[in-house]
């Protein structure tokens, strides 16, 4: 379970002349191929997270796992490159190669170093005012903007992005927007490692009120801070049903935004 949360994995073939290959996965030979031109050497330079590799078809998996291996914690990226592309000899006319990447740990450290210490500290304080919970947001606010934005909440801007709303615009309707982003990243951090996030919950709600309370355009606001629990809605589905499902209610929420923009 562990290599499943922490990897993503795209499957290729060498040949697209494969009659086997369009028996089990083209619809009994009814679908399509697809051919790739990849730059591989610019993919993975670019991308230190992500590995292309052969699969390597064996019927003695022992032998790629040393002991030392299955019992050193550092070597646990390595564990599941080599779990990701091992297979049976008996899918060797394949010739599968596989992509694997692994989460971004850059936003990992980010969250243990930066997230969950500013936000312990912010709720650590005892505030006597509704001025200075805003002035301590607005601290936040400034700080984290200096931060790498998670790629798939950025990547998912697009979808709201018109010919009278920049990306930069969106970041600016909605008050405290990298706050909101990182409490959400945060949510589903917490969930994949099994851990409680009541508290951020509860945090959560508070910003959603306070957003709409500050935001100068309090419909766009909420259509974005929508499009921002969609995408965590994704992070956090637990099958491909599920995410097909909050995918098309996202593009609908992306496309009243961008009508209610004109």
């Amino acid at each position: 379970n562990r290599i499943r949360e922490n990897i993503r994995i795209t499957c290729f073939t060498e040949s697209n002349t494969n009659v086997p290959m369009w028996q089990y996965y083209a619809e009994k030979n009814t679908g399509i191929c697809i051919e790739y031109s990849i730059n591989l050497e610019k993919l993975l330079n670019d991308n230190k997270n992500i590995y292309f590799l052969p699969v390597i078809y064996t019927n003695d998996y022992n032998q790629y796992f040393p002991y030392d291996l299955l019992h050193n914690d550092k070597k646990n990226k390595l564990m599941s490159v080599m779990c990701s592309v091992l297979k049976m000899e008996d899918w060797r006319f394949e010739k599968e190669w596989r992509m694997i990447a692994f989460k971004d740990e850059k936003i990992e450290n980010i969250i243990k170093e930066t997230i969950i210490p500013d936000l312990e500290k912010l709720l650590s304080k005892e505030y006597e005012s509704d001025l200075e919970i805003l002035n301590a947001l607005d601290e936040l606010e400034i700080s984290w903007k200096n931060l790498h934005i998670p790629n798939e909440y950025d990547t998912s801007f697009d979808m709201l992005v018109n010919d009278k709303c920049s990306k930069e615009d969106i970041y600016g309707i909605l008050p405290y927007s990298h706050i909101y982003i990182y409490v959400m990243k945060l949510i589903t951090y917490l969930f994949y490692n099994n851990s409680k996030f009541d508290t951020e919950l509860s945090l959560l709600s508070s910003l959603n009120q306070i957003c709409i309370d500050k935001a100068e355009n309090k419909e766009k606001a909420e259509y974005i801070m929508e499009h921002i629990s969609y995408q965590q809605d994704i992070a956090m589905a637990k099958d491909k049903e599920k995410e097909e499902i909050i995918k098309a209610a996202m593009a609908e929420n992306a496309e009243a935004f961008k009508n209610i923009c004109f």
